[in-house]
């Protein structure tokens, strides 16, 4: 495997400006599933490389863009890796009393606006193509979304859907019918499509990594077991209440 120096851009919209931040941590999903794209980013107040940003809940509701490239350009010449909102944010105190507090925020992607609006009236069954057709044309009217794709047309028939769902909840439910899937990439665009017909041709090859332990932790060598003679005088309390009238002794 070629190995390649990554380089990124890691940036939020703080007041009205970019500021840009240099984080110890980060971690981006970007599931093509009816997932939402997420991102986490974790750093230190260094002075330096823009980690002075405050954490406070004016950076809520605000954009963080993440770019990524192998080679080190403005975000002109890299890639878009995750644009989003900022959802949660923070600093968590560990260590000594004179630590550094760690600076966190966590950000989820356009989609994420999908499920918290509401439909107020019931999807109509039909052909899974046109349903979904319905919804994203709302959608985007609306200005939830910027535009949507639909990657290959379904003669398939759903049920129909009932009112008082999330967008969201309503596009899972018809794609789930129908087997196909759906995301909402970091342009705001939705995409529709039968499961099967993304197809990447170039063979993929894994990092492989494999462990084993023996976990002794709970291992059993004995056990002891005292019982009473099957004839016996006495109530049931002198041997429910007390071990003195059981005897017998068995190693297993």
């Amino acid at each position: 495997m070629t190995v390649k120096e990554w380089f990124a851009i890691f940036r939020v919209n703080d007041d009205g400006a970019w500021a840009t931040l240099t984080p110890h941590m980060a971690n981006v999903n970007l599931p093509i599933s009816d997932n939402i794209f997420s991102a986490e980013l974790k750093w230190f107040d260094n002075g330096t490389f823009g980690n002075t940003i405050l954490t406070n809940t004016l950076l809520c509701g605000n954009t963080l863009e993440i770019y990524a490239d192998t080679s080190d350009g403005s975000t002109d010449d890299m890639n878009l890796l995750f644009r989003g909102r900022i959802t949660r944010t923070g600093e968590e105190f560990t260590g000594g009393f004179n630590e550094k507090s760690e600076r966190f925020i966590e950000a989820f992607g356009y989609g994420k606006q999908l499920q918290s609006v509401y439909r107020d009236k019931k999807v109509t069954s039909g052909f899974a193509e046109n349903m979904l057709s319905t919804i994203a044309t709302e959608l985007s009217l609306n200005g939830y979304i910027a535009g949507y794709e639909i990657t290959q047309l379904s003669n398939i028939k759903c049920r129909a859907s009932s009112e008082n769902q999330t967008y969201w909840d309503l596009l899972r439910n018809i794609c789930q019918d129908a087997n196909w899937d759906f995301y909402v990439d970091n342009g705001n665009t939705l995409h529709l499509f039968s499961m099967g017909a993304m197809t990447y041709s170039t063979a993929i090859t894994p990092d492989f990594m494999a462990s084993y332990e023996w976990n002794c932790d709970n291992m059993v060598n004995s056990i002891e077991v005292i019982g009473a003679s099957t004839c016996h005088l006495g109530s049931d309390s002198e041997f429910s209440d007390g071990f003195e009238n059981w005897n017998g002794s068995s190693t297993i």
